[in-house]
């Protein structure tokens, strides 16, 4: 089995500006990958560094995510380890509330448990 995240939301809302060097504004899917990979990073922080099959799923995540936003796709397919890994960390780790990662954690939570 696997579960389907969604990557995008609505950012009308959210002011943001562009950035260089290609002086774009970062779409939805592009800030979701960055508060994951903020996440983990913060979540390795805070556990004192990950163990091997974490290491491995972060590795998948940050990968395919980084290949799914290159695509442009507005969603991306988790085998179920990585979904849980990501629902573990999102849940773990201590990090200051913030309106994006909001729009991504209810992404996360809108997936559908089976």
């Amino acid at each position: 089995m696997s579960k389907i995240l969604k990557l995008d939301f609505d950012t009308a809302d959210l002011k943001l500006k562009p950035e260089p060097p290609e002086n774009k504004v970062p779409t939805a899917p592009e800030l979701s990958r960055r508060i994951i990979g903020n996440v983990i990073f913060l979540f390795s922080e805070q556990k004192g560094g990950l163990v091997k099959i974490e290491r491995n799923q972060a590795y998948w995540l940050q990968g395919n995510l980084k290949i799914a936003v290159e695509a442009g796709d507005q969603v991306i397919e988790l085998p179920d380890d990585v979904f849980g890994f990501l629902r573990k960390i999102f849940r773990e780790t201590k990090a200051s509330p913030d309106r994006i990662m909001e729009l991504v954690e209810g992404n996360l939570d809108a997936v559908k448990m089976e």
